[in-house]
């Protein structure tokens, strides 16, 4: 209402000058992140969900984990890619599950790192098809093929705290 930005995320590309953050992220711990992603990207193109942020008056509302989170996935349909990935914390990894992402076992300890630093756990997931949502929880998927098909729609969304109303526009230009 005040124009200030309450929260965010980008979708990065795949491309061999701009690594994903989760390769950056990661390297030192397991440097088979570099092949993984490459694997992934071969033919198809992959990218990661990531950057997501929310301030503090909007925390525990829902705004990054559950909003910007599957407005990510429903935009992604729009990109050329194929596949997906994100590094996300404890706290985070059953949300992102309920999206469609699957653990990415072939990295660190069967998807799960020590990062930022060590007594913090991140686990790397992967969506292997952006386009196929069969692995996201019923509730998630119509939402977020809702949004496929009208990505430019004002919704009333139901958050940990109550209703939001949000108004969406993720048709790219």
């Amino acid at each position: 209402e005040n124009g200030e930005a309450l929260g965010g995320a980008r979708i990065q590309v795949y491309d061999e000058e701009n690594p994903l953050p989760i390769v950056v992220a990661v390297k030192d711990f397991d440097p088979s992140v570099v092949p993984l992603v490459r694997e992934y990207h071969k033919d198809t193109g992959t990218a990661e969900i990531c950057g997501l942020w929310n301030s503090r008056s909007v925390a525990g509302v829902g705004i990054g984990t559950l909003f910007l989170s599957r407005a990510g996935v429903a935009l992604a349909a729009q990109l050329p890619i194929k596949s997906m990935f994100v590094l996300c914390g404890e706290h985070t990894i059953g949300i992102t599950m309920e999206k469609g992402f699957v653990i990415e076992e072939r990295l660190g300890n069967k998807g799960t790192f020590y990062y930022p630093k060590q007594d913090l756990v991140a686990t790397a997931a992967v969506m292997h098809d952006v386009n196929d949502l069969s692995h996201a929880n019923v509730a998630d998927r119509e939402l977020i093929q809702g949004l496929r098909n009208d990505p430019t729609q004002t919704r009333v969304e139901m958050g940990p705290k109550g209703n939001l109303v949000i108004q969406y526009d993720l048709k790219l230009k």
